[in-house]
């Protein structure tokens, strides 16, 4: 499965076209730093009334953009609420060997740091990591599925679960240049790898069982907050976790 990833460098997308090409699976960027891509609310919204199956937003952390923490809570910010084909995925970009390293990309030595506090922010959500192929050795350390830059003709000879292999790609319904990543497998694979299983087809007793467990586990208060967000009995939050843990239950099982 191709994947295009998608910014403002790409201007004006005829998304119709990307479509009827086949292309079902995009990523688009959402944040550099603490700064809003400028397409991206034309991108989100246009890929998903021309029936995008999945959509993907990054976010790229970078120095001299105020706090790390206060990027990833803006970002959290962008893409809420997230709708049930959505995901998101943090960009870690550290070229030196190439020489194309700016003042804002982030050391290394700095990665794990900001993983924790990306994964405990978004710790219920769909995630995948990008890491530039000479950055290899941390797979070990993060756990997420992940999505390698390697602009070679052959893949890594290393672990990968979705290859960016160009920068100079070519589709229709985008003038120019587009980066290009392959996923060796279906949709739905990806939704599979991604903990993404189809939430529709959950029986709604299941999913009531969870709700009042999640309730009940919060206390019986009118209002919550979870992270400084006020929750509500039988909001679209709790609907949507209570989906997702029987989601897990029913894969752990082998249902």
């Amino acid at each position: 499965m191709q994947i295009p990833d998608v910014s403002k460098f790409q201007q004006t997308i005829d998304w119709t076209q990307i479509v009827r090409a086949g292309y079902h699976n995009i990523i688009c960027r959402g944040m550099y730093g603490d700064k809003i891509d400028i397409d991206y609310q034309i991108n989100r919204n246009q890929a998903h009334s021309n029936g995008i199956s999945l959509f993907g937003t990054y976010f790229r952390p970078a120095l001299n953009h105020g706090t790390i923490a206060h990027q990833i809570q803006s970002f959290r910010q962008l893409v809420t609420p997230l709708a049930p084909n959505e995901y998101v995925a943090i960009d870690f970009e550290y070229f030196p060997v190439a020489g194309t390293a700016t003042e804002n990309d982030i050391p290394p030595n700095q990665w794990e740091s900001i993983m924790s506090q990306w994964q405990t922010t978004f710790w219920s959500v769909p995630r995948l990591t990008y890491l530039p192929d000479e950055q290899a050795f941390y797979l070990d350390k993060f756990h997420d599925p992940v999505w390698i830059a390697h602009y070679r003709t052959q893949p890594p000879n290393h672990k990968w679960d979705v290859w960016q292999y160009t920068d100079h790609g070519s589709i229709p319904g985008i003038n120019g240049n587009v980066d290009m990543s392959l996923y060796n497998g279906t949709i739905d694979q990806f939704m599979v790898m991604m903990g993404m299983e189809n939430t529709d087809m959950l029986s709604d007793a299941d999913v009531q069982k969870v709700v009042n467990s999640l309730m009940t586990a919060l206390d019986t208060a009118a209002i919550r907050t979870v992270e400084g967000y006020p929750i509500h009995p039988g909001t679209d939050f709790i609907d949507g976790l209570a989906k997702r843990v029987v989601a897990w239950e029913h894969k752990a099982a082998g249902k």
